[in-house]
């Protein structure tokens, strides 16, 4: 009579264990880093239309200079959107009403300063780490006024 063996012997099961160990020690890494890289590209994707936003206002404040002249904040009309600038550099306001809906971004946490031309705004994706972030600034001599950080 013939018997059927059932299962897998130990050495078989102790082959697999090791493969799976090796594989588990190259694909862990490579995952930490394509996470690193995601939130890094999600940063520079926030700049990205910060910038174009400060970009398409200043355009705007060339092309109707008698709607961007004087001094402190005025609000501008931009596609439908009114937008609240600053006179004396042609940038968006450090505000909501101001960069916020300039830069039409959504699904980020904003921190906005108390002052909207001399403060600091700090945008964060939501869900990612706080490490990572975009500061727009627009009272500095920068040509662009906007760092990335993402640590």
């Amino acid at each position: 009579m013939k018997k059927s063996i059932n299962g897998f012997t130990l050495i078989e099961l102790i082959i697999v264990v090791t493969i799976l160990g090796i594989l588990a020690t190259i694909a862990i890494p490579r995952y930490i880093e394509a996470q690193r890289h995601a939130r890094e590209a999600v940063v520079e994707g926030l700049a990205g239309s910060i910038k174009a936003a400060v970009s398409i206002i200043r355009a705007h404040c060339v092309l109707n200079a008698n709607q961007c002249r004087g001094a402190g904040i005025a609000s501008v009309n931009i596609d439908g959107a009114s937008v609240d600038i600053i006179l004396a550099n042609k940038r968006p306001a450090n505000s909501e009403s101001g960069i916020g809906i300039a830069a039409n971004i959504g699904g980020v946490t904003a921190i906005y300063p108390n002052d909207p031309i001399n403060g600091v705004s700090v945008f964060m994706p939501r869900g990612g780490s706080v490490t990572c972030r975009v500061t727009y600034s627009p009272s500095t001599g920068a040509v662009i006024p906007i760092t990335t950080d993402c640590a």
